[in-house]
This record gives structure tokens, sequence and C-alpha cells, in this order.
């Protein structure tokens, strides 16, 4: 190694992941070509006890030029992070203080100080899209040996009961749903079996309100009436339906006067009544 190459240890200190400091630190490292730097990075630091612990590792006497990145927010550990690194004679960084102070006064309004908000919002943002997918994926019962067991919530019921709606609805809430339509003549996947009846809703309607919405879907696609909208056959469905719900005994909602929001926030309620904060499966 070249003797003249000048050295820098840049330590990254967050109350946090320390994701932002790092990718702050790699970037402008590479403004510096010719230094050889070296990052170490130290998260969940939120107590003067944590900094404390963390900046005494840091050798003052290397033959290395020392710099300290910080991201703490909370402004307790802030100021007593940056006291102790006058003290110890430590360059220090702050990366978000100039400018949150910056925008604090151009909207007139204090920021809240909390570590970990961002990481917070994309990692709910990304479950919902995966929710979404998932709703997509497992709906109208495709491949249900895999999501039927897997869903936060199976939702079952005839042809034209808001079933779809219902899953993309709850998707955008967070939560991964399968719906599975019941026809009499079409066997129960067998995954059926592997599920908790707790996450299971039934959904009914009253039959002259589906006969009215399946006649108008036969008209919309150009087509004459059939046995899709026949009132003996609808009456065969619901009654088969009503057979399924009671062999898992779940819980029966009437969507025939609900909202789309109305009927998700009874299931809703039914099912964190049943299984309190563990309805989502999602990886912490």
């Amino acid at each position: 190694m070249d003797q003249t190459l000048k050295r820098m240890h840049i330590y990254i200190v967050s109350d946090s992941t320390g994701e932002t400091g790092e990718a702050m630190a790699q970037a402008l490292s590479a403004q510096f070509p010719h230094c050889s730097v070296t990052l170490t990075l130290f998260s969940q630091c939120r107590s003067q006890e944590d900094v404390r612990a963390v900046l005494d590792t840091i050798p003052t006497d290397a033959e290395e030029v020392a710099l300290v990145f910080h991201s703490v927010l909370m402004p307790a550990v802030a100021d007593f992070l940056w006291q102790y690194c006058r003290e110890k004679h430590l360059a220090v960084v702050p990366l978000y203080s100039p400018a949150i102070h910056i925008m604090e006064e151009a909207l007139g309004e204090k920021a809240v100080y909390l570590p970990g908000l961002s990481r917070e919002m994309n990692e709910d943002y990304l479950h919902k899209i995966s929710s979404i997918e998932f709703a997509v994926r497992f709906d109208d019962g495709k491949e249900p040996e895999t999501g039927l067991p897997q869903a936060d919530i199976v939702l079952m019921g005839v042809s034209r009961t808001s079933k779809t709606p219902l899953s993309m609805l709850l998707a955008i809430k967070g939560y991964h749903v399968a719906n599975l339509p019941l026809v009499p003549e079409v066997r129960l996947p067998e995954a059926l079996d592997r599920v908790d009846p707790r996450r299971m809703v039934g959904l009914v309607i009253d039959p002259e309100r589906l006969n009215a919405i399946r006649s108008q879907r036969l008209q919309t696609l150009g087509l004459n009436a059939s046995m899709y909208a026949d009132t003996t056959r609808i009456a065969k469905e619901l009654a088969y339906a009503e057979t399924v719900f009671a062999r898992f005994a779940c819980p029966v909602i009437d969507v025939t006067r609900q909202t789309i929001e109305e009927t998700a926030a009874q299931i809703l309620r039914h099912v964190r009544k049943q299984l309190g904060t563990d309805v989502q499966r999602r990886e912490s």
C-alpha cells in the first residue's frame, strides 16, 4: 500500500438502523478516491449511556483520521453526543440537524424527533404492496393449497357477494386475504381444513338482491338469462354456503345493505376479537 495514502475511519452513530448514515458516509467517501476509508456502524443508540459506550471505543491516537457521522434525532441524546465528541476531540458531522432545523423554520412547525419513522413507513408501504399482490394472486379460489393456509383472512361466499372488492380493500389495510367462491358442484379444497376457523368469514346476501345483481351482470355482458341468475339456483347456492359456514363455525356477515367499507370493518372487528394483535402474520 502507498505509505502516503491518507486513512480515515468514519464511525456512524444512529438511534435507528443507521442505514441513512451509512449510505451518506459511503457517498461522501467516494469523493475522496485517494483516501482509504473504513466505516463502522453503531445502531440503536437511544440514550446517553449508549452514546458514551460506543464513543469510548474510538481510539484517539490512531494513525488515521477519526470522524463521527451521527443521525441521532432525539435532541437530548444528540446534544450529549455533540458535547462528548468535543471533549474527546473527535470531529462530528450531524446528518439531520441542519436540514431539519431549516424545515422547521420554513414550515413553522416542530419536528417530532422520533427515530425510525421513515423505515416504519417504508416497511408499511412494502407490506401493503405485498398484501395487494397476495389478494390478486389468491383471488377467486386460485392456488388454494398455497393461499388459504397463508392468509390472514379467508373470505367465503357465493358469486357476487363482494369477495374480491373486500379482499382488495383489506389488502390496502395491510392484510393478506384469500377468497373462495362456494359452488355446490365444486368440492372444497383440502387446504381449507388447515385454516384456523377464526380467520374465516362467510358472506351472504339477500336472494332477491343477488338475483338483481346477477341479472344486471348478465345484461352488462350482453348475455341472455341463464342459471346464473335463476332464483332456484341462487337458493341452492346460498343453502350450500350455509352448510359450509356451519361446518367451520365461522361468522356470517350479510352484505345486502352494507357498503364495502362497513363490511370490511365488521370483518376486522371479528378477526381482531378472535386473534387480537396476531391477525397479521407478517414477518418482523
